[in-house]
């Protein structure tokens, strides 16, 4: 029912609510209950719904084009980080699904690793599209494991090293925490991955707070420290 719904609906805020409705049914849940077809056609629809946020996102940009008031910009600076924020979402539903059907989903990591990733984690993208993009790195290596994903496994770690030292606080505790997290799954194979590891966390606790708030910057450098401490043990 909840698909069907975002089927016909072009505002990223009613689909956003719609998608984070569907990732709390399944964390409700919290158990493998669904089949790998089903988990096929979820997939499926997840790309049909970045498909039309990145269409909505060119439309934006066709407008731009014209000659726009000050105020009509801003709505569509407004537009576009409401996209962003969808594919957050998106991000979201995704980690529930890795967490609760692991190798149910590698189809659904196949084509993110090959048609997505690579472009949300561009340099041209917004801080919140980085956010989505290593949330999401996040997720394969906590949830599926160096087992499932042999493959990607250093790929994913050079994109955490690439923004450990993002200048926005959320995207740096994020990749900060995934280090974190492949420290402790990627048993023997860690110890080539180690030092570049540290190294970047260093870095990247001694980057001065900027116009974050302090609880937000010391959330990120909590982030940092417990990485360190779960590479150290």
């Amino acid at each position: 029912m909840l698909w069907n719904s975002t089927e016909n609906e072009y505002d990223p805020d009613v689909i956003k609510d719609q998608i984070s409705a569907m990732k709390d049914c399944i964390e409700i849940v919290n158990c493998r209950f669904l089949e790998k077809n089903d988990i096929d056609q979820i997939g499926l629809k997840i790309f049909v719904v970045m498909k039309g946020s990145e269409e909505r996102k060119k439309e934006n940009e066709n407008f731009r084009g014209d000659d726009l008031e000050e105020e009509e910009l801003d709505h569509l600076k407004e537009s576009d980080l409401d996209e962003d924020s969808l594919y957050v979402s998106l991000g979201d539903l995704m980690g529930v699904l890795f967490k609760t059907h692991k190798e149910l989903t590698l189809g659904i990591v196949d084509s993110l690793y090959n048609n997505v990733l690579s472009n949300a984690l561009g340099s041209n993208q917004s801080d919140e599209m980085h956010k989505f993009g290593i949330f999401v790195i996040d997720d394969m290596i906590e949830y599926l494991g160096i087992e499932l994903i042999p493959d990607k496994w250093p790929h994913l770690c050079e994109a955490l090293l690439r923004f450990a030292c993002h200048k926005s606080c959320n995207v740096r505790q994020a990749a900060a925490y995934g280090i974190g997290v492949l420290s402790e799954k990627s048993h023997t194979v860690f110890n080539e991955m180690a030092p570049k590891c540290i190294t970047k966390l260093f870095e990247a606790l001694k980057i001065p707070q900027g116009t974050e708030k302090p609880k937000v910057y010391g959330h990120c450098k909590d982030n940092i420290v417990s990485a360190m401490g779960k590479i150290i043990r």
